[in-house]
């Protein structure tokens, strides 16, 4: 985050939306200028405003910051038969996901299914099916309709995992 026009050497909070306790303090430069780095605060999907409270001055800026579905795999590459945990960030609060392998529905095999927390936020353990070979994991789209999220082989670099929210 960057910033400008804060009192010289000015204590600056940067605060989540309406949080009371910034997620980080930073001070000025001489002209007024402030750079501080943050970790986006475990969250459900939404728009949010990131403040800047200078707290001498009580002069304040914001700027909208949209969270997204995020996925991670522990071991993105993996061989039939590995044990591996599926992490979800950004869902919506206690939302239920249907975690399928290669393709939603009919054509996928359910992995199995997970429902996040008040902070959008769960994790899925499971095995990598038989008769897959080795293929590195990576998400491909998301969707705000269908709740599922679908893994696969990635080939070339183009991804297969499916994320829908």
């Amino acid at each position: 985050m960057t910033g400008a026009n804060f009192n010289p050497r000015e204590l600056v909070g940067l605060f989540w939306d309406t949080a009371s306790s910034p997620l980080t303090t930073t001070t000025s430069a001489a002209n007024g200028a402030v750079s501080a780095r943050f970790l986006v605060p475990m969250t459900p999907a939404g728009t949010y405003y990131l403040i800047a409270y200078g707290l001498q001055s009580h002069r304040w800026s914001y700027r909208r910051f949209v969270v997204r579905p995020r996925t991670l795999l522990a071991k993105p590459s993996a061989a039939a038969g590995t044990p591996n945990t599926l992490y979800v960030f950004g869902f919506g609060a206690h939302q239920t996901v249907n975690v399928y392998w290669r393709a939603p529905g009919p054509g996928g095999t359910l992995l199995g299914t997970l429902t996040t927390n008040t902070a959008g936020f769960a994790t899925l353990s499971f095995t990598t099916p038989s008769g897959a070979a080795r293929h590195r994991l990576a998400p491909t789209s998301t969707s705000a309709i269908y709740n599922v999220l679908s893994l696969g082989p990635s080939i070339g670099g183009i991804s297969s995992l499916l994320v829908s929210s």
